[in-house]
């Protein structure tokens, strides 16, 4: 009796060292996990300082990439839901401290685009968040948008860029610029245009920068249906943009570079492949 008391004793002894071992490991892993989020929330959110200080450690934020891709590691580090719940909220901080977006999810004019890098880094975060948080949806907007404009100016190289026209993303504030001999047009792509303020907007600074650079005339791209089949005071600012040279094209990705190309030329005759 008294071996067996013995090694019940040291069975409930490894069992209870085992366990505060565990514990031990996982209150370790935990504290550098916590040390981990609060390195990566002081490098990409705001902290609601003076301008003079704001600018000073804007140059210590991390780029968007790589934000997102260690918000990404953290969150598939994380061990609880209140972990995860902590990634969601400094990516809400973060996407909402980012340049504005429009209601479709597409950037405004000010501030860089997303790049490729960019967006897969985007892409992989919101594969491990929970999909029903506000910057969740208007990120995915953002990704919708970039995956339809990378769409047109793949169908605009297919169609413009050759010997005979250019293709370039020339000037900043525009989405590309197509050259062809004396003409010169103007791109600006939106994934949507259900409004007619955004497209106002977007009408006027395409006019600006048209007579700026001295361009043919401009296109506004955008997913059909546009401005609900154009009626009432949606078809009278079309038909104002036009007289000014500003075009509304609709196109979906399904009908090919091809129906673009027709689209575009249908107004502007003098670019052509």
């Amino acid at each position: 009796m008294a071996g067996l008391f013995a090694v019940i004793a040291a069975v409930i002894g490894a069992w209870s060292l085992n366990r505060q071992l565990k514990h031990t490991k996982q209150k370790t892993e935990d504290d550098a996990w916590w040390e981990q989020f609060e390195w990566v929330t002081d490098r990409i959110v705001s902290s609601g300082e003076e301008d003079a200080d704001k600018d000073a450690k804007a140059t210590e934020r991390l780029p968007k990439s790589l934000a997102y891709n260690l918000m990404t590691a953290l969150s598939k580090s994380a061990r609880a839901d209140f972990q995860n719940a902590a990634v969601a909220g400094i990516f809400e901080h973060f996407f909402r401290d980012a340049p504005s977006l429009e209601r479709d999810g597409s950037e405004t004019s000010d501030g860089p685009r997303m790049d490729a890098t960019e967006a897969e880094s985007l892409r992989t975060l919101l594969s491990v968040l929970p999909e029903d948080s506000h910057s969740s949806r208007t990120a995915r907007r953002a990704l919708y948008s970039y995956d339809y404009e990378e769409n047109v100016q793949r169908a605009l190289r297919d169609s413009f860029e050759s010997v005979h026209s250019n293709f370039s993303l020339a000037d900043p504030r525009a989405d590309a610029l197509i050259e062809s001999g004396s003409c010169k047009l103007l791109v600006e792509v939106k994934l949507s245009v259900t409004g007619i303020l955004p497209l106002v907007n977007t009408g006027n600074r395409l006019h600006e920068l048209k007579n700026q650079i001295g361009a043919s005339g401009a296109v506004i791209i955008t997913r059909p249906p546009a401005l609900k089949a154009h009626t009432g005071k949606a078809k009278e600012l079309i038909r104002d943009l036009s007289i000014q040279g500003v075009h509304l094209v609709e196109w979906d990705p399904a009908e090919g570079s091809r129906a673009l190309q027709q689209k575009i030329t249908a107004f502007f005759p003098d670019i052509s492949s």
